[in-house]
């Protein structure tokens, strides 16, 4: 969490888009609970943006991958909301 924005959105798919560190990790901790896990890789930096792909497991049965992008500022996570 050292890396979150106090004021960071972030869409933490199932349970929706989480505005704020505090909720973000209140979040973090039931995915913890629900088995869920996350893989992150292939980092890609360009000015402020990060790309990376991702996979999600639940109970080591991968649900979900793709590719996502965050936004760093001042060192970190701001987004990973898709630019409007």
């Amino acid at each position: 969490m050292a890396l979150v924005a106090d004021d960071a959105v972030l869409d933490r798919g199932p349970h929706g888009v989480i505005t704020g560190k505090e909720n973000i990790r209140a979040t973090v901790l039931l995915e913890m609970k629900e088995n869920l896990k996350a893989k992150v890789s292939k980092f890609e930096v360009e000015g402020d943006q990060v790309t990376y792909y991702y996979e999600v497991f639940i109970g080591g049965r991968r649900v979900d991958q793709g590719v996502g992008v965050a936004i760093v500022k001042n060192g970190k996570i701001k987004s990973d909301l898709p630019a409007k």
